[in-house]
């Protein structure tokens, strides 16, 4: 049963680890789009486009009614995690400072909090790392 998770997993971040299918899924969360209005902007071919939309499509996290592309509920799951990770890279430095503090002077839980209050401004990042510390 696991195996079939990390399966699972493996084929969500597969069909997302191209720019294009990023580009893609971004476009779709931010609105509806019809297929060749959206292929046309994001300047794909077609090849590009179909095998994308395939894979996201496959993976759940896509969806086709009435001719327009949607997130799925899945969809929309992975693409706030997609915001997340986003955020996370623009405070990568502070990230950084933070792990080589608490590796290199065996901080408290307390201490090590007080400077992720201080350097982290985004409530759900710092919410993840209290969980995690």
């Amino acid at each position: 049963m696991a195996t079939d998770k990390v399966h699972d997993i493996a084929t969500i971040f597969k069909a997302l680890s191209n720019d294009h299918a990023l580009s893609l899924l971004r476009a779709i969360a931010i609105e509806r789009r019809e297929p060749n209005v959206l292929r046309a902007d994001l300047k794909l071919t077609s090849k590009q486009y179909y095998s994308r939309i395939s894979a996201l499509t496959k993976s759940n996290l896509v969806q086709k009614k009435g001719g327009m592309l949607s997130l799925t509920s899945f969809g929309k799951l992975v693409y706030e995690s997609q915001i997340t990770i986003e955020k996370g890279l623009e405070d990568l430095s502070k990230l950084k400072v933070i792990d080589s503090l608490g590796a290199s002077s065996g901080l408290s839980k307390e201490e090590r909090d007080n400077i992720v209050n201080i350097l982290i401004q985004n409530r759900e990042i710092k919410t993840i790392l209290e969980k995690k510390s």
